[in-house]
């Protein structure tokens, strides 16, 4: 696809030059004239590359990428570069006009190199607290970790320092709500390789054991062979000398549930859900399970932890994030610890980024590890 975006990216500056030189000349216009040609080469820009992405590619990731090209690394020179126009036009006297399409095109760019280079290794630990009744009596906290999304087609540096961050917290559980590699299969095996390494230097074993369920990028069973992790398709596990709790992984499907209602979860799974008398804790990939779990106007204890969003991978201040790829409202997709009722609900906004032709991209959304401990609230 780099040839294709070396396409886009000179090909829109010399289609935007010549729209600018063309409709302006290098005399000073007036503003509003200025403003009315900018608009219209931006949308021309844009379609243009829509249209050639979608003829390529046919795919929406690919379409979002040239766009994102076309913003940062065309459009944001092109203003830069009509500014100084504009500064050159009055003997290089600073004009607030032109000072602001200089301004505008340098914070473009500024804001994609810092989405591109800063914020996807800019790491966090958000840690929250759940107390439920049905954990009354427990002898302790239990401390789970949750590392969701680690959707990487290069395993490197950044990831080894996840690894080690999630090592140092000690967890009494781990789980993975799945999405480990997107990468080319001529690629798998060496960073499936990768990957199996980072999990053999770990020295602390969770005493409740590490779980893992499939994501949309890859398989958890077939990138986690090899390591102590269990991948659970519509499976319970009852933790080890804890009764009141248990673990219920949930296959791909059944988080995605299209069909609404109650249909898209195992008939199973929800008989283990509304028949223990302790806690469960449901993972699955996609957040949206909840729905299927829980339809409007029932409620009951229990502790749902997903992934798959990214948070939205971009945050727009004041605004949240544009697309999250879920049906559950944009401020609980956006990622967090969510009360629905008497159940919580844990989105992780994950470690990685969407691959492929995807842009990578984040921003104000950086990449975490979810910590919470969970108790009874009879505890101190």
């Amino acid at each position: 696809m780099s040839t294709f975006l070396l396409v886009v990216d000179l090909g829109g500056l010399a289609l935007g030059l010549w729209l600018l030189f063309r409709t302006l000349g290098s005399k000073e216009p007036s503003v509003l004239r200025v403003l009315g040609v900018l608009s219209l080469m931006s949308a021309v820009l844009c379609i243009w590359a829509m249209i050639a992405a979608a003829l390529i590619y046919d795919d929406n990731f690919a379409t979002l990428r040239a766009v994102c090209h076309v913003l940062f690394c065309v459009l944001a020179p092109l203003y830069v570069l009509r500014g100084l126009q504009q500064f050159h036009a009055r003997a290089w006297k600073f004009t607030a006009f032109g000072t602001l399409l200089v301004v505008l095109g340098l914070g473009m760019d500024l804001c994609y190199l810092y989405a591109t280079r800063i914020e996807p290794y800019r790491l966090q630990l958000r840690r929250y607290d759940v107390s439920f009744e049905k954990l009354n009596g427990i002898p302790e906290p239990i401390k789970i970790l949750i590392l969701a999304d680690l959707q990487t087609d290069k395993i490197g540096s950044f990831e080894a320092e996840v690894f080690r961050k999630m090592d140092e917290e000690k967890a009494d559980l781990i789980l993975f709500p799945g999405d480990f590699l997107q990468c080319q299969e001529s690629d798998y095996a060496e960073q499936q390789a990768k990957l199996v390494a980072l999990f053999q230097k770990l020295e602390h074993r969770p005493k409740y054991g590490m779980f893992a369920v499939d994501g949309d990028a890859d398989l958890s069973s077939r990138s986690l062979e090899g390591t102590k992790v269990r991948t659970l398709v519509n499976e319970t596990v009852p933790l080890a000398s804890q009764s009141q709790l248990q673990i219920i992984g949930i296959d791909l499907l059944s988080s995605t549930s299209p069909d609404g209602g109650m249909g898209g979860m195992d008939e199973e799974v929800l008989r283990e859900v509304h028949g223990f008398s302790g806690l469960s804790i449901v993972m699955g990939h996609r957040p949206d399970f909840v729905e299927d779990l829980m339809p409007p106007g029932i409620s009951f204890p229990v502790l749902c932890v997903a992934g798959h969003t990214h948070g939205g991978q971009v945050s727009l201040p004041f605004y949240g994030p544009p697309i999250t790829v879920s049906r559950l409202p944009r401020e609980i997709a956006a990622g967090g610890l969510h009360a629905i009722g008497l159940a919580r609900l844990v989105i992780s906004r994950g470690i990685g980024m969407v691959r492929g032709y995807a842009p990578r991209i984040r921003f104000l959304v950086p990449p975490e590890l979810v910590v919470l401990t969970l108790r009874g609230t009879d505890s101190d």
